[in-house]
């Protein structure tokens, strides 16, 4: 399960995504996930949301060299994520549907609501 981040807690706007979503089999091996052996963060993840040339192109390095790039980048590409995804910006994957027509799918959420009592 990845650790807390800012990449998790943006795919949980809806509801908590399944435990047994995709996400959950490569996500914590991303470098946007970090942690050193005491456990504390090597790389901010806020640098993924952080709008400005600069900062986007030095979050995009962290990702060219990322164990998993292709899965992030599909990941993003198919759920619409915001931010740096996989070494590409927002922009970048509207671009990239736009030409391939690549549809956009709604995030599973688990349903938290509580029944009704009968």
């Amino acid at each position: 399960m990845p650790r807390k981040n800012s990449k998790a807690l943006s795919l949980m706007n809806d509801g908590a995504l399944p435990l047994n979503h995709e996400y959950y089999e490569w996500a914590a091996r991303g470098l946007c996930n970090s942690h050193n052996p005491n456990g504390k963060i090597i790389i901010n993840p806020d640098l993924f949301f952080t709008q400005g040339k600069a900062t986007e192109e030095a979050a995009k390095m962290v990702c060219r060299t990322c164990g998993v790039k292709t899965e992030c980048f599909q990941f993003a590409l198919k759920y619409d994520q915001q931010g740096i995804w996989g070494a590409t910006d927002e922009k970048e994957r509207r671009e990239y549907r736009r030409r391939n027509n690549t549809p956009v799918v709604k995030l599973p959420t688990l349903d938290l609501s509580v029944p009704a009592s009968a």
